[in-house]
């Protein structure tokens, strides 16, 4: 069972970040600044005391704000240090990085995969406390305003909803400018691949949204492009320091994630279906706008997904009641083999014209579709009326509008 000394308790200013120590002795004291590469915000960072590389004691306890945090006081005498991430609840290791613990600045980084480093650079102390009062002033801010608009009425959940947007906008810029500033910096490269972890994460959707007037998916997507930016403005070596830690993989992986989630966002209810060429049996080919119908069920399905083939009564049945009335069903098929695709035509009894396939890749790269099934309801403008409708709601807007 560790033991905490009995040091004086500092309240750090991120939003719930509890700093408990600071520490003994005289001089200008101790700044560490961490970055952490981990979990969505379930860590914990330990700094600990050695003695001959054993835990002899717990000088102080944080929770890293989106992977950042700071640890102050006074050490007095050097002294071999530790600091250590773990799981908050399962108490796995996370990360850990040793020094020499002096009155002076630190900035450390940790992996999840074990790589960490650290750097003593008084300089590089003060960016990497600019880069967490960023985050900081942030999370405090975002916590007003939520508080205000949980008591407001709808005049002012809109007035706040503007304030919100303003206050994510002065984040990005700040952080842009900080790293834009120290290019050459190793604060500012950890700082964007903690930033990097927040998308992985998914945090950033849950930053950036406010309510039900702050769409969130939105928020996220304005500050990827601006996240992209402003990591090109990091210098060669430091892009190469964060391959060296694994962040090129992660990056590109989330870069394929985020356009495709724009993609989705662009065909979400309310905007202009793509226009898209699908081929028939045999390779004839029809583009989806031309294909005529009051209203259109466009199925993006596979002869080998088992949720696709089960919902197909379920529109066998809403086509065999509205196709007199204008409702066209579009059943697109992502399947690479043309025989299995028409068995599963003919076992499922798929009665409308337009059977046909994507050979083109559309439904991903068009329509940003990386699950199946995917069902769009479109009007006779081909303007998207719904996405994924639970099927009582497609019904409904089905029945209101052909009824």
């Amino acid at each position: 069972m560790r033991k905490v000394k009995t040091w004086t308790a500092v309240l750090f200013a991120a939003a719930t970040s509890l700093l408990v120590s600071v520490g003994c002795g005289a001089g200008d004291g101790y700044k560490i600044v961490g970055f952490h590469d981990g979990g969505p915000g379930d860590a914990v960072v330990y700094l600990l005391e050695l003695e001959d590389g054993n835990v002899a004691d717990t000088l102080a306890v944080t929770r890293p704000l989106n992977g950042r945090y700071e640890f102050s006081g006074m050490a007095g005498a050097s002294r071999s240090c530790r600091l250590r991430v773990e799981n908050e609840f399962r108490g796995t290791v996370l990360g850990t990085a040793d020094f020499t613990l002096g009155n002076d600045g630190l900035v450390v980084y940790t992996g999840t995969d074990g790589r960490s480093r650290v750097l003593a650079d008084e300089g590089e102390t003060r960016l990497g406390e600019a880069f967490l009062q960023n985050a900081s002033r942030f999370a405090e801010r975002k916590r007003t305003l939520l508080e205000k608009y949980v008591a407001a009425d709808e005049e002012g959940k809109d007035s706040l909803a503007l304030e919100f947007e303003a206050l994510i906008a002065d984040r990005e810029a700040e952080e842009s400018r900080l790293v834009g500033e120290n290019p050459e910096s190793f604060s500012a490269a950890c700082a964007v691949s903690t930033e990097l972890t927040a998308y992985v994460n998914r945090l950033k959707q849950y930053d950036y949204s406010l309510g039900n007037r702050v769409n969130g998916a939105l928020g996220e997507l304005s500050g990827w492009e601006e996240f992209e930016r402003r990591y090109a403005l990091l210098s060669g070596e430091r892009k190469e320091w964060l391959e060296s830690v694994g962040f090129g993989e992660r990056y590109r992986v989330t870069r394929e994630r985020m356009k495709q989630s724009r993609l989705a966002l662009a065909t979400s209810t309310g905007n202009l279906a793509p226009d898209m060429e699908l081929a028939f049996k045999g390779g004839k080919e029809v583009r989806l706008h031309a294909i005529p119908g009051k209203l259109k069920i466009v199925d993006f399905w596979a002869s080998w997904c088992g949720p696709c083939r089960a919902s197909n009564p379920f529109l066998l049945e809403l086509y065999g009641k509205f196709k007199d009335k204008g409702l066209e069903v579009v059943s697109v098929s992502v399947d690479v083999d043309e025989a299995a695709w028409l068995k599963a035509v003919r076992e499922d009894k798929l009665t409308w014209t337009y059977n046909v396939r994507d050979l083109k890749g559309q439904a991903a790269n068009l329509y940003g579709i990386t699950l199946i099934p995917c069902v769009l309801l479109l009007d006779e403008d081909n303007r998207i009326l719904g996405r994924n409708l639970p099927k009582e709601e497609l019904r409904r807007i089905v029945e209101e509008k052909l009824n």
